[in-house]
């Protein structure tokens, strides 16, 4: 594992602005790509000192000074004003540390700047002293050496101690160079050495330098693997920046929050490693790609690497699993699209790693810094290649089909095999719309789940490890209660194990998804009982929804069970008809979806939908698309785009079974608000109006009823209830009239006892 976090050109952004400079160059970081608009950018107002320095770093932060760049400083140097001496020292210390791989004679450079004069002419006299002793000792021990050739050592630092730091004298001025110091002694491996400099540093300094230092402090605790302590000095960092800022941040201040996120960002990264083990932060990051960018194509990429390296463990299963979904969205033509700009991203990032590579060959970049940029442009060129090699499309989904075979070859009843097949039974049904293929794969995987449990054979290898077991917990149970009583389903957190070992739930939970979709099939093939009969399987697996049924309260059971028996899902049969195949299955997939309440995958379906068929479809089958995109999208707190929808049956959709459903829906919206209870009660009397003799009119009319009541309007909803008694008798109706006039009699005999 790489510990080492990058540090190019920290401190001179501090020490150009000191000189009033514009400093905007990016920070190198171990995952960016350079664009052109990062080079170093020219300002020819400036003093040629003051552009040279501006120019040498963003050079120095991209790694592209090269010799003709030491020259010209060098050169400058000469001439130089006093007060400009300093940050040209600096370039040319950081050189010799970043560029020439040099960071023994870059610490001589600073030392000399750092250290008061008396104090460094002590110093110096020992470390040469100890020098000429040092190398009279090799020479002796090389006569020793018989036949042996000379050696020329290279000393792993100074060859005397530094000074104690309170001999130093550390002012605002002398700062940059001790963190650049500590910087060297980090690189030549002294971190004991860089420790106790850092530790008398203390807090003492303001402004950036108090940035500065913390930032220092946070690349040594790192590279001491005291990640955790790295962590809180980034963290300081970026308090104590943004204790700085105005009313925004200044260039020179965004550069530093940008770098020291970075290395906050690569500290955690390994903090987590140490804390969790690195096959659980691997596996967390392929599911932040597969689970919440959508990104298949890195995502599989990552579980490439999991299965490679990660053997025998439960990421691998995982990451066979997943990598399995992976191909299968990739067949998708949103997966599809997806991957297209993933690659086109990793098209551009090769391109600037290799412009860069020839940036530094032309800048006369010594060879050691060379080789770096050689490495980028080679892996990043293996990136490329090997992402061009997964398969999309209908040769991804061929590929999904045989990983699923020699997954479940490998061990018929191993971890996640079960789920594996549900998936590809699930893409069946949802991509080919072969629902009699689809039934039998989950059949095959409904199966999997009711016996699996006496046929597990448990394998400690593919056990959480102990130290990632509660970071990689599931919810619970399968569906959350909140505070309000409202249920939903439990949502695992990215990074969670969820299968058959590590949660009670999983196993009843796939059965009921696979006995349900099994039931979808079925009843999409015209095998109705079958159909109903297993929906059963949603008492026996879910408590919340038995307990909604026992009550007599909605649930997913009786509304599917019912439209099932009526020939419609969610859409009516009506609406159904106003559908051509493939899209009335998917209709009917998205209707499933909403009926069980999961209502993301339903408003996904719906939209892909919308997006690849929504042009093409009738009046009838338009209006229903947008009453489910209204409903679906509303579901989940889309409240702006849900009115965007309902709001299109004002003018449109009159004569199609989805007109009256949205003008109760908007009924319900626009009595929430006192200015628009006018335009509530234009719904209900449309609706009473267009379809008088329906159940939907009878609604409307009594509504109108409820809603004067509910707001105080007793004697104009004592009118209304008496006229539903009248005119709709022996029906629920009338029933709920009476219910409504008796309250208003006896809340009529209460008020006048009083």
């Amino acid at each position: 594992m790489n510990t080492r976090i990058r540090s190019t050109v920290p401190l001179l952004a501090f020490f150009v602005s000191a000189f009033d400079l514009t400093y905007a160059a990016d920070p190198q970081s171990s995952q960016a790509t350079i664009s052109r608009n990062e080079e170093p950018k020219r300002n020819p107002r400036l003093a040629p000192i003051d552009k040279f320095l501006f120019d040498a770093t963003g050079k120095l932060q991209m790694q592209i000074f090269g010799a003709t760049d030491r020259k010209a400083c060098e050169a400058l140097l000469r001439g130089a004003p006093e007060k400009k001496r300093g940050a040209l020292l600096l370039i040319l210390a950081q050189n010799q540390r970043i560029m020439e791989k040099e960071p023994r004679k870059a610490l001589y450079m600073l030392v000399r700047l750092a250290l008061p004069k008396d104090v460094f002419e002590s110093w110096n006299t020992a470390d040469t002293a100890a020098q000429k002793q040092a190398l009279a000792l090799w020479k002796e021990e090389d006569r020793a050496r018989a036949g042996s050739q000379a050696r020329t050592p290279t000393p792993a630092g100074p060859f005397s101690p530094l000074p104690p730091i309170p001999e130093w004298g550390v002012t605002n001025d002398s700062i940059v160079f001790v963190l650049e110091i500590v910087r060297c002694l980090i690189d030549l491996g002294k971190l004991q050495d860089a420790f106790a400099i850092i530790d008398n540093l203390g807090k003492d300094f303001q402004d950036e330098r108090r940035v500065l230092t913390a930032e220092c402090a946070g690349e040594l605790m790192v590279k001491m693997q005291l990640y955790e302590k790295g962590l809180a000095f980034f963290k300081f960092a970026l308090h104590a920046l943004e204790a700085l800022k105005s009313s925004e941040y200044t260039e020179n201040q965004k550069l530093l929050q940008r770098r020291v996120s970075q290395k906050m960002a690569e500290a955690q990264w390994l903090w987590e490693c140490e804390q969790y083990g690195e096959g659980w932060v691997r596996y967390r990051d392929a599911e932040e790609k597969r689970r919440k960018e959508n990104d298949f194509l890195d995502a599989f990429l990552l579980y490439a690497h999991i299965r490679q390296y990660f053997d025998k463990t439960v990421y691998a299963e995982a990451a066979t699993c997943y990598s399995i979904k992976c191909l299968l969205a990739l067949a998708s033509d949103e997966g599809q699209k997806k991957a297209k700009e993933t690659l086109r991203q990793a098209e551009i990032g090769q391109r600037e790693q290799s412009r860069r590579l020839a940036l530094a060959k032309q800048a006369g970049v010594p060879p050691s810094a060379l080789s770096d940029f050689a490495k980028k442009a080679e892996d990043t060129t293996k990136r490329l290649v090997t992402l061009r090699t997964v398969p999309l499309g209908p040769s991804a989904a061929t590929a999904a089909t045989k990983l699923a075979a020699e997954f479940l070859s490998a061990n018929e009843w191993g971890l996640f095999r079960g789920e594996t097949l549900a998936d590809i039974g699930e893409y069946d049904l949802e991509h080919n719309f072969d629902a009699a293929k689809a039934e039998q794969q989950l059949n095959r995987a409904f199966l999997w789940f009711t016996k699996v449990g006496e046929m597990d054979a448990a394998v400690t290898a593919f056990d959480v490890p102990d130290k990632a077991r509660q970071v990689s917990a599931p919810p619970p149970s399968m569906k959350l209660v909140d505070a309000f009583g409202n249920i939903r389903w439990a949502d695992s957190s990215i990074g969670a194990i969820v299968n058959h070992r590590t949660c009670a739930w999983y196993t009843p939970y796939f059965q009921m998804q696979t006995g349900t979709k099994r039931s979808l099939c079925q009843f999409i093939l015209g095998n109705k009982e079958a159909a109903i009969a297993g929906l059963d399987i949603i008492l026996s697996t879910d408590v919340h929804e038995k307990r909604l049924v026992e009550n007599k309260m909605p649930n997913s059971y009786f509304r599917l069970k019912s439209e099932f028996n009526q020939d419609r899902m969610f859409a009516t049969k009506t609406d159904l008809k106003h559908f051509k195949e493939p899209v009335r299955t998917k209709i009917i997939i998205a209707d499933y979806y909403y009926e069980i309440e999961k209502w993301p995958e339903a408003l996904h379906r719906y939209r892909q939908i919308d997006v690849q068929s929504g042009r093409e479809l009738d009046e009838t089958a338009r209006a229903y698309l947008d009453l489910a995109l209204g409903y679906s999208s509303g579901a989940i707190g889309l409240a702006e785009e849900s009115l965007s929808h309902f709001m299109k049956f004002e003018t449109l959709y009159e004569n199609t079974p989805s007109w009256p459903r949205a003008m109760f829906h908007l009924f319900a919206h626009y009595q929430n608000e006192v200015q628009t209870h006018p335009k509530a009660l234009v719904c209900l009397q449309r609706i009473q109006d267009k379809m008088p003799r329906t159940a939907f009119g009878r609604d409307a009319h009594i509504f109108k009823g409820i809603f004067f009541f509910s707001f105080g309007e007793v004697n104009r909803a004592k009118t209304i209830f008496e006229e539903c008694i009248d005119k709709y008798p022996t029906t629920t109706t009338e029933r709920c009239a009476k219910q409504y006039l008796a309250m208003i009699d006896a809340k009529a005999t209460k008020g006048g006892s009083e």
